[in-house]
């Protein structure tokens, strides 16, 4: 068996695994290059297959035990700080990598590793590429057979490699020289940042706003926080006193908020959608039904839902209403 021949069982024969576990993956790097510029490997890349795992469905033991059944030798897990990133499993000259693809505040990416230092790269860094290219997949024909490959595979391509579609070989290519490979981040750690994403009205702000946000803050590393516009506040409530860019301006100088964003509903669901937080940071006065949906949809991409209690000392109603109350007509 030549090698390409071994590549392409070996490929096969992890999708036939993959398929089986219900695990959705995707080409990746070379190997996606090849499928989708040639239709085959790229030349002198036929040792190497690469594909990637979305990090809530990567129960990396259960793949390798099931590679391994089929005759594959692994190889030392690519560990940071507890976390396996990847893993190498081996059979008849080739090896088949398998890549955790973390989803960030604005870049989904993956980690590297390198053991030399002459581009001055520090041993642990990240491919990052366009979030939408990992959002959902498109497929390509390969081998016979459908497989998944990133949305917008170009925008990857683009990133991944400096004239994707003029390189020939393996050997054309220095895989850890950034001007080669723009999406080389060194500061890998800024990508893993814990996304926390509230909501608030925010029409006229007191010590409730303030402890809330607070509290949001702690429970991860960037928050987000969606100021209500006047259409989404009066789904519920009646229209707002501040106007939406006065709350965006006074919400964003909150030392607490990272960022702020428009919610153009009452439910954060779009902007939820959107930006895929790792926290969504609900309050206990909000409805029960609505935080479950929330809840539901918030853990199918592997987030979490906080709730934080609602401050009962002081509302922006109970200031209105004690403006009016003290309100005495000349």
């Amino acid at each position: 068996m030549t090698l390409k021949e071994q590549a392409k069982q070996n490929l096969l024969d992890f999708k036939k695994v993959m398929d089986e576990l219900k695990i959705p993956f995707c080409l990746m790097d070379g190997t996606l290059l090849g499928a989708y510029r040639d239709k085959d490997f790229v030349k002198e890349d036929e040792n190497d297959i690469d594909v990637g795992v979305l990090a809530e469905d990567y129960d990396i033991s259960v793949i390798v035990k099931k590679m391994v059944d089929l005759g594959f030798d692994t190889t030392q897990a690519f560990i940071v700080e507890g976390n396996v990133e990847g893993r190498c499993v081996k059979r008849g000259g080739n090896h088949l990598d398998i890549m955790k693809i973390h989803f960030g505040k604005d870049k989904a990416f993956n980690l590297g590793r390198t053991f030399r230092d002459e581009h001055g790269l520090p041993p642990i860094f990240a491919y990052a590429y366009p979030l939408h290219c990992f959002e959902k997949f498109d497929t390509i024909e390969f081998l016979g057979t459908e497989f998944n490959i990133p949305y917008k595979t170009k925008d990857f391509l683009s990133v991944r490699y400096v004239n994707w579609n003029q390189w020939v070989s393996r050997a054309d290519y220095d895989f850890l020289d950034k001007k080669q490979v723009p999406c080389i981040y060194e500061d890998w750690k800024n990508l893993l940042k814990k996304v926390v994403y509230t909501y608030l009205c925010s029409d006229l702000i007191h010590i409730g706003h303030i402890r809330f946000v607070q509290n949001g803050k702690k429970q991860g590393d960037y928050l987000i926080a969606g100021v209500l516009t006047d259409e989404a506040i009066q789904e519920k409530k009646p229209k707002p006193i501040m106007s939406l860019d006065e709350r965006l301006e006074t919400i964003k100088a909150l030392k607490y908020v990272d960022e702020v964003v428009e919610q153009d509903t009452y439910s954060p669901l779009k902007n939820i959608q959107k930006i895929k937080p790792d926290i969504l940071i609900e309050s206990d006065s909000h409805d029960t039904e609505d935080i479950q949906k929330m809840k539901e949809l918030v853990e199918s991409y592997g987030g979490k839902v906080v709730i934080l209690p609602y401050y009962k000392l002081q509302s922006s109603t109970a200031i209105k209403n004690k403006i009016k109350e003290s309100w005495q007509p000349k």
